[in-house]
C-alpha cells in the first residue's frame, strides 16, 4: 500500500489564526522576560566611570632654508609620524605605569598589567590629538589616574625626544555618569526573541494538528463539501465551546417531565 504524503500549505490565515490564539501569551512573556532580565542585569551590574584626557602632539620647529612655511609643514609631518610612537610609549611599564602605581596608595597590590587594561588611547587619524581615557569603578579614581598617566607619559615622551612634543590640553574631570549602563535595547531584543519563539511553537503545534475542527478542515483534508450544519440550541444561553456540545431529551432516561429538562449526556 502506497503511503500518501501529506502536503502542508502555508496560508496567511494560518499565521493570523495562530497569532490570535497566542498573542496574550506572547505579550505576557515579553513583559515578564523584559522586566525580569532588566532587574537581574541591574542587580549584577557593576558601574564603571570613564575619565578622558586630551593630549596634543606638535613638534617644535626652527626656521630652515625653505622658510617658515616649509619648516612648519615638515614639523607637522614629523609630528604625525610620532603619533604611533607616542601611543606605545604612553603605557610604558617602567617609565609611566609603575611610577603612577607608586604615587597612588589606593592601588597597592595592583599590577601594572591591570592598570594597562584600564587605559585606552585613541586617535582618529585626521589630526594630532590623542585621547587617553581611564575606566574604573570609582569616578574620582578614574580622573586621578587619567591625569597622572597623561602627565608622566608626556614628560617621558618629551624627555626621550629632547623636545616638548606632547602636552596635555585638557585634564580629566570627575565623571558624573557611568559609561556602561544596562542596555535596554538588548533587554528588549531578548524579550522579543522569547515572544517570537513562543509564536513559532504555537505555529508548529497548529500545523501538526490533524483533527477536524471546522467545516474548512472537512473540505481541506477529506475533500468533501458540507451541505449544512446542525446548530447548537444552547449557543444562545452559554458560551460556545471549541468542539460544541449537543444535548437531547430521552424519555426512557428521564422517566417523566417532572424531573425537568436536564441534559442526558454529551456527544
Amino acid at each position: 500500500m502506497e503511503e500518501q504524503t501529506k502536503e502542508i500549505e502555508f496560508r496567511f490565515e494560518d499565521f493570523w489564526d495562530t497569532f490570535k490564539r497566542c498573542w496574550i501569551v506572547m505579550l505576557v512573556a515579553l513583559i515578564v522576560v523584559a522586566v525580569g532580565l532588566y532587574i537581574l542585569l541591574s542587580a549584577i551590574h557593576t558601574d564603571r566611570y570613564e575619565a578622558k584626557v586630551t593630549i596634543y602632539i606638535l613638534r617644535n620647529f626652527e626656521q630652515g632654508e625653505g622658510g617658515d612655511n616649509y619648516s612648519m609643514v615638515q614639523s607637522i609631518s614629523i609630528a604625525n609620524a610620532l603619533i604611533d610612537d607616542c601611543k606605545v610609549l604612553m603605557v610604558s611599564r617602567d617609565q609611566v605605569l609603575n611610577p603612577v602605581l607608586a604615587e597612588t596608595p589606593s592601588l597597592v597590590g595592583t599590577d601594572w598589567e591591570d592598570l594597562k587594561d584600564m587605559i585606552k588611547i585613541e586617535n582618529n587619524g585626521e589630526n594630532r590629538i590623542i585621547t587617553l581615557s581611564v575606566t574604573t569603578g570609582d569616578s574620582e579614581m578614574s580622573a586621578e589616574l587619567a591625569n597622572k598617566v597623561a602627565t608622566h607619559a608626556c614628560e617621558y615622551f618629551n624627555e626621550k625626544y629632547q623636545q616638548p612634543i606632547a602636552s596635555v590640553v585638557d585634564f580629566a574631570e570627575v565623571p558624573q555618569e557611568i559609561c556602561n549602563p544596562v542596555s535596554k535595547m538588548l533587554v528588549l531584543l531578548v524579550a522579543m526573541g522569547v515572544a517570537i519563539l513562543i509564536y513559532l511553537i504555537h505555529f508548529v503545534v497548529y500545523l501538526m494538528d490533524d483533527k477536524i475542527n471546522s467545516a474548512e478542515d472537512v473540505e481541506k483534508y477529506l475533500g468533501m463539501s458540507m451541505l449544512g450544519m446542525i446548530p447548537n440550541r444552547n449557543d444562545s444561553v452559554r458560551r460556545k465551546s471549541k468542539y460544541g456540545y449537543y444535548y437531547y431529551r430521552s424519555s426512557s432516561y428521564y422517566g417523566s417531565s417532572e424531573q425537568g429538562n436536564r441534559p442526558a449526556e454529551k456527544r
